[in-house]
């Protein structure tokens, strides 16, 4: 069955219509991954900052500038620019806790970039002499 002149006029422009559609769909999910991607990058990222400063910091005799310290060069090899109070490292007695809060780089214009806290905590070292 064959279609008429008619019905093929009528059907000509249903592709330029469905690609219309379907571009721009197409661009938002391939852009939308991208962004999931640098998100996740900015959160590893954050997460080795903070598991630096920890590890500086949990040794008997360091500080918690030390762990600060620690993590201010790794931002540097890293490139983040970070707030002076995006990494609070805590350190007591039993307990060191390091935390960073950063932002993602975004793709979306009008967009700040999503919020990204990350922290690494765990016990002091203790040297006991017996």
């Amino acid at each position: 069955m064959s279609k008429s002149a008619a019905d093929q006029k009528r059907e000509r422009g249903s592709s330029n219509v469905e690609g219309m559609l379907y571009v721009p769909m197409m661009l938002i999910l391939i852009f939308g991954l991208i962004q999931f991607g640098l998100v996740i990058h900015a959160s590893q990222k954050a997460h080795a900052v903070a598991a630096a400063a920890y590890n500086v910091a949990r040794y008997e005799g360091s500080t918690a500038a030390d762990g600060r310290r620690a993590a201010a060069e790794l931002l540097d090899r890293y490139g983040m620019d970070l707030p002076a109070d995006a990494v609070n490292v805590t350190k007591t007695a039993i307990e060191v806790r390091a935390s960073v809060k950063a932002k993602s780089p975004s793709l979306f214009p009008f967009h700040e970039g999503w919020t990204i806290d990350q922290e690494v905590s765990g016990p002091t070292e203790r040297i006991i002499a017996r």
